[in-house]
Order: C-alpha cells, then sequence, then structure tokens
C-alpha cells in the first residue's frame, strides 16, 4: 500500500473496466475461480507449495458447479466490490495492522470512477497482480493511537467496517489534526518533545474561552482571567494524547472561537513579534486561506473576522500577550501548527 499508494482487493489478477461496479459473480465466474485458487496459493509455504496455477482464464470455464467454491467466488466479488466501487471518494480509510504492536495506514481514497491500478504482490504473493483503488495522503500511525472499534478489526476478516461516534473523531483527530463536521469544529498541536509541556494546554483552553465570551458579549477579559471569571459560561471540550512522543491535544466546540484559536497559533507559530502581529491582524493585513476548502469560503471569512473583532475587543496589548505566550508554548513543545501566516506589505 504504502509503495503504490493504492488499496488491492484480494482477488488476483481480476481484470475490471475501470468506472464501473465490479460485475455480478455469475457473468465474471472463471475469474473469480480464477482468483479463488490463486488465493490459495499464494498463502502456502513456497517450500512445499505446487507449481503456479495457470493464468489462462479459459482454464477455469469448467467445473463451476461446486456451490461451495461458488460462495466463495461472490464472496471475493462482494469484497472487491465494496472497496472498489461501494466506498465514497474522500472517504478516509484505515487499515489496520495485523498486530496491535504495528502500525495502521490511514488515507483518503480517490472517487471511485478514478482509474484503478494493477498492483504486484510481495513475499508469498510474489508473482501474483492484484486490482486495487488509488489512495492520497497516506499516513502512518500506532495502533495503539487508534480506538478498539479500529484495533479489533485487526482480529477478524471484515472488508469494510464503518465507525461513527467518538471512535470516528478520534481517527478523524489522528488524520486531519483540524477539521470540521457539521456544527463540530476541532483545532489543535502536535508536539515534537517526548514530554508535552502542560503550560501550553492551559493557555488554549482560556484562550478559546476568553475568545468566545468576547465574541458573545462584546466584553474582553485580561490575559488569564477567564478561567476563574464567572461571567464566562462556556469552555470547549479538550482531547488530548500527551503521554508519548508526539502528543497530540485538541480543542472542539460549535464556535467559530475553535477557530480562532487556531488562526492565533498559526500567527504566533510565524514569529512575528507580538504586538507588531496584533496590529497587523487588526489592520486587515492577515491573509487567510484554506487548502481544503472544508466548511466553505464562509467558514474561513467568519473566522478571519472573528479573529479581528476579538483583537480589536481585546485591544493590542492583550492581544500581543496571548500571541507571545502561544509562541512561548509552541516553543517549549517544539509544537507543529498545520497552517501557514504572512503579512501583506
Amino acid at each position: 500500500m504504502l509503495k503504490h499508494e493504492a488499496l488491492p482487493v484480494d482477488a488476483p489478477f481480476l481484470s475490471l473496466e475501470d468506472g464501473k461496479k465490479v460485475p455480478s459473480a455469475k457473468s465474471i465466474a472463471p475469474q473469480l475461480e480464477r482468483a479463488r485458487v490463486m488465493r490459495i496459493w499464494g498463502r502456502q509455504a513456497k517450500s512445499s507449495r505446487s507449481p503456479k496455477p495457470s493464468t489462462d482464464v479459459d482454464f477455469y470455464r469448467v467445473d463451476l458447479i461446486d456451490p461451495k467454491r461458488a460462495s466463495t467466488r461472490t464472496k471475493i466479488r462482494n469484497a472487491a466490490n465494496q472497496v472498489l466501487w461501494s466506498i465514497p471518494g474522500g472517504t478516509l480509510v484505515v487499515v489496520p495492522s495485523n498486530t496491535l504492536g504495528g502500525n495502521a495506514i490511514l488515507a483518503e481514497i480517490l472517487p471511485r470512477k478514478e482509474p484503478r491500478v494493477v498492483v504486484e504482490g510481495e513475499g508469498r504473493a510474489s508473482g501474483l497482480v492484484y486490482p486495487a483503488r488509488k489512495l492520497r495522503g497516506l499516513k502512518q500511525v500506532p495502533m495503539r493511537y487508534l480506538p478498539e472499534s479500529v484495533t479489533d478489526a485487526a482480529r477478524t476478516v471484515k472488508v469494510v467496517e464503518e465507525i461513527s461516534g467518538h471512535a470516528e473523531d478520534r481517527v478523524l483527530r489522528q488524520y486531519y489534526g483540524d477539521y470540521q463536521r457539521a456544527n463540530d469544529r476541532v483545532t489543535g498541536l502536535l508536539a515534537g518533545t517526548d514530554d508535552f509541556d502542560a503550560r501550553v494546554i492551559g493557555q488554549m483552553i482560556e484562550l478559546h474561552m476568553a475568545v468566545e465570551h468576547a465574541l458573545m458579549t462584546g466584553n474582553s477579559l485580561r490575559p488569564g482571567a477567564a478561567l476563574f471569571d464567572r461571567s464566562v459560561t462556556s469552555s470547549p471540550y479538550f482531547h488530548a494524547r500527551v503521554d508519548s512522543p508526539n502528543g497530540r491535544a485538541h480543542l472542539e466546540s460549535a464556535s467559530v472561537a475553535t477557530f480562532v484559536v487556531k488562526l492565533l497559533m498559526v500567527a504566533a507559530a510565524a514569529g512575528l513579534p507580538g504586538l507588531a502581529c496584533a496590529e497587523a491582524i487588526e489592520a486587515g493585513h492577515l491573509i487567510v486561506e484554506n487548502s481544503k476548502d472544508v466548511g466553505g469560503v464562509e467558514l474561513v471569512e467568519a473566522s478571519k473576522k472573528a479573529l479581528v473583532d476579538f483583537v480589536r475587543t481585546s485591544g493590542h496589548d492583550n492581544a500581543a500577550t496571548y500571541i507571545e505566550a502561544l509562541q512561548d508554548g509552541l516553543n517549549r513543545n517544539a509544537a507543529n501548527v498545520t497552517g501557514e501566516a504572512e503579512l501583506s506589505d
């Protein structure tokens, strides 16, 4: 998968037409019978297995009556159709390792009508070729970072297992870091140190509360006060895995304040002096773009406007204090923020 950036299906030598679903099992029975035979051969030890079966599909047009073989052929066809056709393009797919100590692969799958590819097997499967659907943005994630609904799949033969709820959120955070789904907005950072400095977590939470309070009421609080001021009535949800190298911390809420915090972290990561950065933001010199266009241009513009409003409400000195504190926190954690900040002339 990593070599070819593709998700293959265990149907050796299955030849299919691009842009269409896998035909019925009955209509391609000889091909599926060849795949069934090749699968058995490919799993045998090289030292004891017989010569490689014929690849000529005509060789398999006879002896298609056995109901047990017909059932297996149907299962092969259905599994192939699930991967090659049923999964919508852009879906985040997770392919677990066969051991809990290994790495899972996370990637987005390309649209189903994109041309398929053929990949060569390795190891015992050397000499076999498999149809595959292209992937993009492959990432490896240790299995221990994933929810049980994913790691349990490593012990099954299931081809497709949909996940939802909290498990889905955990996988999305692992892959995207920041994302929006429905009314939920998530942003966070990835530390580059073995130990995650706790103060930056508190700074992110307090900043989120201060931003949301200022946007809701039009009143600003001095930096650090939002955690203890009883007039502050809302706070973000917090998710983290910070007890190991490359720790991650995420904030989640239904408020645009979540993305304002992200924009401030991006601006802080640019390394500009806090006061100069705050003045530039208020003057409208911060260019905000989103290459993924998640949520549409409206959300990006709303986040930018909310950032400017917060800086104006808080004042340059307070905004500079927040920016410099974030810079310090990012530096202490050697943290990575997925974004860039530029100031126009």
